[in-house]
């Protein structure tokens, strides 16, 4: 259904009997741009006067694969960016189960992840919710992400309450970083910089491999992969895991962490028969509830890792007891 043609024919978009299956994601201007009952579900959210920063309709995308563990259940949706929260709108199109509409204020934010592999994309946002970790996750055909790159540029514009300074030994630029960033990454990254942020630290992990006695055949243990810290937040970006050594790798998936969801942090290694393997733990959480991330990287880039931990350390806030779930 195009929209252009409904306005045309002087329809709403919210008199238009949806099932859900539009061909393609779109932006609205305003709720009664959307489809069907997502029009109505934003519009009562919004307070009055609210702001909306970006707001888009995506139908359903179906999926027999979990991208990077990611899951979500078959329906359309809505997603409204404001000045300091998310509202996702959901519509499952089943008789029986009521449409709804989610609140997630920023300050909730533990982890954003997205990301595409072909034809998918997906979003998955952990937050915070009566005082358990919760996610609200959706896939959406990937043609329509740049829908999804703008509305997460709007989010880290607005959640952005101080500047993160962090001593250098020396200077990064962003064209250090996009050099050592991995290609199939780039992309995704610089559609989520915003005005006025720069690289302050960055690191990267290179695909690794190890043979499977068992199955007589290698097995993936690291993919390519950058963290990088900025005045803005935590960006750390990595490959789908490739069949063979050498083979594209068409996924990628990014994780955006504010700098307040970081509680913890240590460097571990791993023993994986000949490799050993080194990774940068990150406890994120808020107000006492947490997950660990752990960020792969190579030896060379032991000295940026190590710098990083020793600021995060000295700089840690005083802060409840943390509870990891596993």
């Amino acid at each position: 259904m195009n929209a252009d043609i409904l306005r045309k024919n002087t329809m709403t978009l919210a008199k238009y009997r949806s099932n859900g299956r539009e061909p393609a994601i779109f932006r609205a201007n305003q709720p009664k741009d959307l489809m069907g009952v997502h029009a109505e579900l934003i519009a009562k959210a919004l307070r009055p006067n609210e702001r909306l920063r970006y707001l888009f309709y995506s139908p359903i995308r179906e999926s027999e694969i979990m991208p990077f563990g990611i899951d979500a259940k078959v329906g359309s949706h809505a997603v409204a960016v404001t000045e300091d929260r998310f509202l996702i709108s959901s519509n499952l199109h089943v008789g029986g189960i009521t449409p709804t509409v989610q609140n997630i204020p920023f300050t909730q934010v533990v982890v954003i992840e997205f990301g595409e592999s072909l034809l998918l994309g997906w979003i998955a946002i952990r937050f915070l919710e009566k005082e358990m970790l919760s996610c609200v996750s959706l896939f959406f055909p990937s043609p329509g992400i740049h829908h999804l790159e703008a509305a997460i540029r709007e989010y880290r514009k607005m959640n952005f309450t101080r500047n993160f300074n962090y001593p250098l030994s020396g200077n990064i630029s962003w064209p250090y970083v996009w050099h050592y960033t991995p290609k199939p990454s780039v992309d995704l990254l610089r559609s989520i910089v915003v005005e006025e942020e720069w690289p302050l630290s960055a690191f990267r992990s290179s695909e690794t491999w190890e043979m499977d006695s068992r199955r007589r055949s290698k097995i993936c243990l690291v993919t390519d992969g950058i963290l990088l810290v900025t005045n803005r937040g935590f960006i750390y970006a990595q490959d789908e895991s490739p069949i063979r050594p050498g083979m594209l790798s068409f996924g990628v998936n990014v994780c955006c962490i504010p700098h307040e969801s970081v509680k913890s942090v240590a460097r571990i290694e791993k023993k994986h028969d000949s490799n050993r393997l080194h990774y940068l733990r990150l406890g994120l959480g808020r107000n006492g509830v947490a997950i660990r991330y752990h960020v792969p990287f190579d030896p060379d880039w032991s000295a940026s890792v190590e710098s990083l931990i020793k600021y995060l350390v000295q700089n840690k806030q005083n802060d409840k007891e943390i509870r990891v779930i596993s």
